[in-house]
C-alpha cells in the first residue's frame, strides 16, 4: 500500500449500440495502418471541481497560480460536487497490424499523455524515434487513438468531461470491444482496409505520463482488461499524495494559436512556447556512464507543432484518481515502469535518486513482474530524444521475455 510518502506522479468504447465508422484517412502512407473514427458511449462517476474559469489568458495565469500557491487546497479538497455524465464521443483511433505476422495476434493498445495527441507514438520526424514503427518492427500489431479533448477526437466540455475517470471508460470499453471483435471490423471498413479482421489473443496496454494514470487505472478498476502493461513518463510520489501539480507556462488554448484550437473552448489550456515545451518534456542532459542523452531542434520543433490542450481539471482528476484507487490489488500480469533519466515533471529533473522500487512493487502486490526501466539522458518525452532506439529495445525485450 502507499504511504504518507507516496503515491503515483502526475505532474502528467465503443458501446454495444450505434458503432460507426468513417473513414478518415491512413496514418502513414506506406504503413501496414488504417485510421477511423469511432462514435464512442460511455458512463462516468466524475466530480465538480473548486477552480478558476478560463476564458482568456488572464484567466489561465490565475488559474495557475490557483493551483500552485502552497497554502491553497490540494485537488481531492477541491471537490464541491459528485456528478455521473453519459456521453457519446467521437474517438480517432489508428489500427496498424505488423507485417511480420510473428506477434500479429498481441496487440499494444497506447495512450499517450498530455501535450501530444497519438502522433506521440509515431513522430513523422524520423521513423527511428517511433514507438509504432519499433512495435511493429518486432512483429506486435499497435491501436493508438486521441484522447479526448486532442487531435481529432471530440473536444468535450472542460470542467465535467475532461477528466481521468472519463478517460478510463473510454479505455475500458475501446479495451473490450477490439476482444469482441468490434474495432477490427471497423478497420475492415476503413478507407484503407488492412485485410480480414484478426482476433487478437493478448492485449498489452501501454501510456505516456497522463496516459499511463489512465492505464494504470484500468489495472486496479479492471483487473481483466489488460495482459501486461508499460507505464512510462510514470513514477510513485510524495508530490502526488500531496495532491499537488505544477500548472504554470500555459495560455488559453484558442488565444494561442485561434486557427489551430479554434473548436476548443472554456477551460482548455495549451502549453505557451517552445521553451516552456522544453522545460517540461525536454533534456539536454547526458548520461555520465555512456554519454547519451539529448535531443534535435527539430524534434522540439516537431513538439510544439503537435502539441495539444489540456483541461484545467484534468491533471487534478489524475491525482484524485490515483489516491482513490492507490493500488491494483488484483492485477496479475507483468508491468514495467519506464523513466526517463532526467525527467523533469515526475522527478523533478532526477528520476534516478526519486523512485523507490518497494513503492512501485507495493501499487502491484500480486503482479507476475514488476520491473522498472531508467532510460539514460533522456526527459519526459522519451521517443524524441537521441537514445530513443535503446528505451524502445528495453520494453520490447521486457515483453518477449514475459513471454509476450
Amino acid at each position: 500500500m502507499l504511504t504518507s510518502a507516496s503515491a503515483l506522479t502526475l505532474l502528467s468504447l465503443i458501446g454495444s449500440r450505434a458503432v460507426e465508422a468513417t473513414a478518415i484517412g491512413h496514418h502513414r502512407p506506406q504503413s501496414p495502418c488504417t485510421s477511423f473514427m469511432v462514435q464512442v458511449p460511455i458512463t462516468a462517476h466524475n466530480h465538480i471541481f473548486d477552480v478558476v474559469l478560463v476564458n482568456n489568458n488572464i484567466d489561465a495565469v490565475n488559474w495557475a497560480v490557483d493551483l500552485d500557491t502552497w497554502n491553497k487546497p490540494a485537488f481531492p479538497k477541491r471537490i464541491l460536487e459528485n456528478i455521473t455524465i453519459s456521453r457519446t464521443y467521437d474517438i480517432f483511433a489508428t489500427l496498424c497490424i505488423s507485417p511480420h505476422g510473428s506477434k500479429a495476434s498481441t496487440l499494444q493498445i497506447a495512450t499517450h499523455g498530455g501535450g501530444f495527441d497519438s502522433r506521440y507514438w509515431d513522430p513523422s520526424v524520423a521513423d527511428e524515434h517511433s514507438w509504432v514503427k519499433a512495435a511493429l518492427n518486432a512483429g506486435y500489431s499497435i491501436l493508438t487513438y486521441d484522447r479526448i479533448g486532442c487531435g481529432q477526437s471530440s473536444k468535450p466540455n472542460a470542467y465535467t468531461d475532461m477528466q481521468h475517470t472519463t478517460e478510463v471508460e473510454v479505455l475500458r470499453v475501446l479495451t473490450e470491444k477490439v476482444r469482441d471483435g468490434t474495432v477490427q471490423k471497423l478497420a475492415a471498413r476503413s478507407h484503407r482496409p488492412l485485410g480480414p479482421p484478426i482476433t487478437f489473443d493478448k492485449i498489452i496496454h501501454v501510456g505516456h505520463s497522463m496516459g499511463s494514470i489512465i492505464s494504470y487505472a484500468l489495472t486496479s478498476l479492471y483487473p481483466n482488461a489488460s495482459d501486461a502493461v508499460i507505464l512510462t513518463g510514470f513514477l510513485v510520489s510524495s508530490q502526488v499524495f500531496n495532491g499537488r501539480t505544477t500548472a504554470g507556462g500555459r495560455e488559453y488554448a484558442p488565444v494561442n494559436d485561434p486557427k489551430l484550437f479554434a473548436n476548443h473552448s472554456s477551460g482548455y489550456v495549451v502549453i505557451s512556447t517552445p521553451l516552456a515545451f522544453q522545460t517540461g518534456f525536454f533534456s539536454k542532459s547526458t548520461n555520465e556512464t555512456t554519454n547519451i542523452g539529448g535531443f534535435k531542434q527539430e524534434f522540439l520543433d516537431y513538439a510544439f507543432s503537435v502539441r495539444q490542450p489540456e483541461s484545467v481539471v484534468e491533471m487534478g482528476s489524475g491525482i484524485t484518481l490515483v489516491l482513490e484507487n492507490p493500488t491494483a490489488l488484483q492485477f496479475t500480469g507483468p508491468v514495467q515502469v519506464v523513466l526517463g533519466e532526467f525527467d523533469f515533471i515526475v522527478c523533478r529533473g532526477d528520476c534516478k535518486r526519486t523512485y523507490n522500487m518497494t513503492d512501485v512493487e507495493n501499487m502491484f502486490p500480486v503482479a507476475k513482474d514488476v520491473s522498472v526501466h531508467l532510460q539514460p539522458g533522456t526527459g519526459h518525452g522519451l521517443p524524441l530524444h537521441n537514445n530513443a532506439t535503446l528505451g524502445f529495445k528495453a520494453s520490447l525485450d521486457w515483453l518477449s521475455n514475459q513471454g509476450f
